[in-house]
């Protein structure tokens, strides 16, 4: 991963123009989370692709590749009819990969949940490819064990399994 100055961040945001940035953190510690398993799932090409991190700002700031076209929420509420049927076909195909990769991908020993699965974290890139963002929120599950319990429940209000409430 590149390392980025706050002075680079602020040139290449527009002084940190909302529409340059993706997600603001709060937290260090999601912070931590969303670059250990950023980084480890950058070789997927369904992946938004974690280029760096800032560690001048008061919460470490995360640089990811920029989706041009924007998230699949923003597009469906827009311009829902935007992509053609076969684009559809190809990004639900794209999704369902990366989330197959994520739940089978061996982290050391483990399985990940993304926990947060919703059309804001699916970006578009220039050739429309869908790419999973925002893992804030995901888990490893360690090797021998089907559940975990995970106390701190904060994925997407309107995206929770009926069983978590």
């Amino acid at each position: 991963m590149r390392r980025f100055s706050a002075n680079e961040l602020q040139k290449v945001t527009d002084n940190y123009n909302h529409e340059n940035l993706v997600m603001g953190f709060r937290h260090p510690e999601i912070v931590t989370n969303e670059i250990s398993v950023a980084a480890q799932l950058s070789g997927h090409e369904n992946t938004l692709k974690l280029l760096g991190c800032c560690l001048e700002t008061q919460i470490p700031s995360l640089v990811f590749e920029f989706p041009v076209n924007g998230n699949l929420k923003h597009r469906s509420t827009f311009n829902p009819t935007s992509l053609s049927w076969k684009s559809r076909l190809k990004v639900a195909n794209e999704i369902t990969s990366v989330i197959t990769y994520l739940s089978i991908l061996r982290f050391p020993g483990q399985s990940c949940i993304h926990s947060d699965i919703h059309p804001r974290n699916f970006y578009l890139d220039q050739d429309l490819r869908a790419k999973l963002s925002g893992f804030i929120f995901s888990m490893s599950i360690p090797e021998g064990k089907t559940q975990v319990e995970n106390e701190g429940v904060c994925e997407t209000k309107g995206y929770l399994a009926p069983e978590v409430f």
